[in-house]
């Protein structure tokens, strides 16, 4: 019976040695974290306005879109009502739908898309003022040589530049020869156009304009200059009247042979 009873509390005091022991593994070892994954709730049309607001212009959101489109609707729009639940999207706002490529409904009209930023415009060079002058003769006969001179002036610097210019009577690209003088030789003039008897020959008589024009360059910027001139009918050349022809003086008569007289006899 003692037998008994000494097997009876072995067993007891291992059992809460152990019972001890799996207390103090359970408090040492650390606590596993639960971690729960939210879910997303289908939108659905019961948490959306169904009238529009009696102040439209103050609704910011939400709006509401298909899957199977790219337009965005107020909630309360006709076509909004016919997106199936399975289809629904909801925007928070307009920038988010238009964030995911969506564009406004042309039936309830919705704010549109206002663009996130502006691009900024690339500076254009600032090119110098220039003034284009041309200067020629006011009048001159069909058939008589004429040059008109040009001169390029950059304001600011207050000197002649270089440059080539086109050449225009009467709105027509003009004949004659386009001369640019060479850089470095423009003080005095850019160039001049000059136009020969043969060039002058095919102006009509009566007035005309002669427009230059500079387009400019990456320093001086463009000009132009208008000038009129006349052209007149050439002067005739004056024919020489010729002399008339000197009458000859008549024959002369010659005097008769005269008698001699006769001889006397003594």
């Amino acid at each position: 019976m003692a037998m008994v009873c000494v097997v009876v509390m072995l067993v007891t005091v291992l059992a809460g040695v152990a019972g001890c022991m799996q207390a103090q593994t359970s408090s040492n070892s650390p606590t596993a974290q639960s971690t729960t994954t939210p879910t997303q709730t289908a939108p659905t049309t019961s948490a959306l306005p169904t009238t529009a607001p009696a102040n439209i212009q103050s609704y910011t959101g939400p709006f509401v879109g298909s899957k199977n489109s790219d337009v965005y609707h107020y909630p309360w729009c006709y076509e909004a009502k016919k997106i199936k639940s399975e289809n629904l999207v909801v925007f928070a706002t307009v920038a988010d739908a238009c964030a995911a490529n969506y564009r406004p409904c042309e039936v309830c009209n919705p704010p549109a898309c206002t663009p996130s930023s502006t691009p900024t415009a690339t500076p254009t060079p600032t090119q110098l003022p220039t003034q284009a002058l041309v200067s020629g003769p006011a009048s001159f006969a069909q058939g008589q040589a004429v040059t008109f001179t040009t001169t390029l002036n950059s304001v600011n610097e207050h000197k002649n530049v270089c440059g080539a210019v086109n050449y225009y009577i009467d709105d027509y690209a003009a004949g004659g020869t386009w001369n640019i003088n060479p850089a470095g030789t423009c003080s005095a003039s850019s160039g001049n156009l000059y136009l020969a008897g043969a060039d002058t020959a095919k102006l009509s008589v009566g007035t005309h304009t002669l427009k230059i024009d500079w387009l400019g360059d990456s320093t001086y910027g463009p000009s132009q200059s208008v000038m009129t001139f006349t052209v007149t009918s050439p002067t005739p050349t004056a024919t020489a009247t010729p002399f008339p022809t000197a009458t000859p003086f008549p024959t002369p008569t010659p005097f008769p042979t005269p008698t001699p007289f006769p001889v006397r006899t003594l």
